[in-house]
């Protein structure tokens, strides 16, 4: 119930808040995540109206293995960060995608 159990009231007060808060801007983004999204193998790929954003890593190994890595959900690509040093020793290719939605692909 809200104060004084007056539901337009309550409306009001959401409504305020969520003005507010839509005023605000985000946050700025770290510097690893901005790291993450501009270097090193930083691809886009458009499928009819939607940007789907992709890192596409070469790896220091010479063989033809490549390695397409899905996050789980709700996460992205960035996840595998930390594993990519030890993937580029062990294939030449690395793809890590982020699905519709998630990461750096259209939301």
């Amino acid at each position: 119930m809200f104060p004084g159990g007056n539901l337009l009231g309550g409306v009001a007060v959401l409504a305020v808040a969520l003005a507010i808060f839509q005023a605000q801007p985000a946050p700025p983004q770290s510097p690893l995540l901005y790291q993450w999204e501009t270097v090193n193998g930083k691809r886009t790929l458009f499928e009819k109206k939607h940007k789907i954003f992709y890192k596409d890593i070469q790896g220091r190994v010479n063989n033809s293995e490549i390695v397409l890595i899905l996050h789980g959900f709700p996460t992205s690509s960035f996840d595998f960060y930390l594993m990519i040093k030890s993937l580029r020793n062990t294939f030449q290719r690395i793809i890590l995608p982020d699905f519709l939605g998630f990461g750096y692909s259209d939301k």
